[in-house]
């Protein structure tokens, strides 16, 4: 993630906590997005957060190409959605072809 992203989500998150903030506490909100920030780097420097619609993009896209009726198995494809499914086990339950 870039700085913008970092940022992006960390706005969305204070937003969340805070949605109805007036003008007179908008720095509450401030504060929290700079919180926020901070514990995002933390997590990136040993996590990889990866945005849940790209997972699940990529997830469809190797089991259409593990269709036998169109391209035939893989077992490099094989491979990826194993991956797949063992970094990403909740997401692995929601996709289905």
């Amino acid at each position: 993630m870039n700085d913008d992203q970092i940022t992006a989500l960390a706005r969305e998150y204070a937003e969340e906590i805070y949605p109805n903030l007036s003008d007179k506490i908008i720095s509450l909100r401030t504060q929290e997005i700079k919180n926020a920030e901070r514990l995002i780097r933390f997590l990136l420097r040993r996590f990889c957060l990866v945005e849940k619609s790209k997972v699940e993009d990529i997830h469809k896209g190797i089991l259409v190409q593990l269709d036998p009726k169109n391209f035939g198995y893989s077992p490099y494809n094989q491979g990826r959605i194993d991956l797949l499914k063992s970094l990403f086990p909740e997401i692995a339950k929601e996709v289905q072809l």
